[in-house]
């Protein structure tokens, strides 16, 4: 069952994403809690698998070293790097 709470974050957390504002600058222009921000595109993310929207898809990783932007961060790995891990990095700069 989805809740009028949960309607209410989702259609936040997409019009975050699509705003190109940094989850801060969303949240104080919206006059939303950023730690609740925070807390409901984890939440989403976990709820609807790796990213839900679409954010993660599948690569395939070849002999050359990998370049991923998110958001202002570059996260570089060498070729045969453990995908597991990356994927975790760059879950974690997507908050």
């Amino acid at each position: 069952m989805i809740t009028g709470k949960r309607k209410f974050w989702e259609s936040h957390v997409a019009a975050q994403r699509r705003s190109g504002l940094s989850q801060a600058k969303y949240c104080e222009a919206q006059g939303l809690s950023h730690s609740s921000l925070g807390y409901w595109v984890t939440k989403l993310n976990r709820d609807t698998g790796a990213g839900g929207d679409g954010r993660f898809l599948p690569v395939k990783l070849s002999a050359e070293p990998i370049e991923i932007v998110v958001g202002c961060a570059i996260v570089r790995a060498p070729a045969g790097a453990d995908s597991a891990e990356i994927r975790r990095i760059v879950e974690a700069l997507s908050c």
